[in-house]
């Protein structure tokens, strides 16, 4: 086992509120996203409410902007690491139409790490 983990912020300019039907098609494929990610080789924690998702998270101004954190073993375990990932999410499944713009950024972290307030994912 790696000394460190990998920590991946993605942070989405949404096209309008989660309720919204613009949102709908994403808000309907989240559970199984999450659920891909959570039972995914290498995956350790994501950033979640007791709702089981991030999407109520909202620590700036912006409401439209909406943040999800996940934290991997390493790079080589984590699909979002790679070029093809994103099209694929954006595309392929049908949630291009629900973001404006999208950034995701990578950070390793000494393993076990995180912060105390955070609640680890169920598996």
């Amino acid at each position: 086992m790696s000394a460190y983990e990998l920590a991946q912020l993605n942070i989405g300019i949404i096209k309008g509120p989660m309720d919204s039907p613009i949102m709908a098609e994403f808000a309907a494929n989240l559970e199984r996203i999450n659920a891909l990610a959570d039972h995914s080789p290498g995956f350790v924690w994501r950033l979640q409410t007791e709702d089981g998702d991030a999407t109520s998270i909202r620590p700036f101004e912006d409401e439209n902007l909406l943040l999800n954190m996940s934290v991997w073993r390493d790079v080589a375990l984590l699909s979002n690491s790679n070029a093809l990932h994103w099209p694929r999410v954006l595309n392929d499944m049908g949630l291009g139409p629900a973001f404006d713009s999208y950034f995701v950024s990578h950070l390793t972290a000494t393993s076990g790490a995180r912060s105390p307030r955070a609640t680890p994912a169920a598996v």
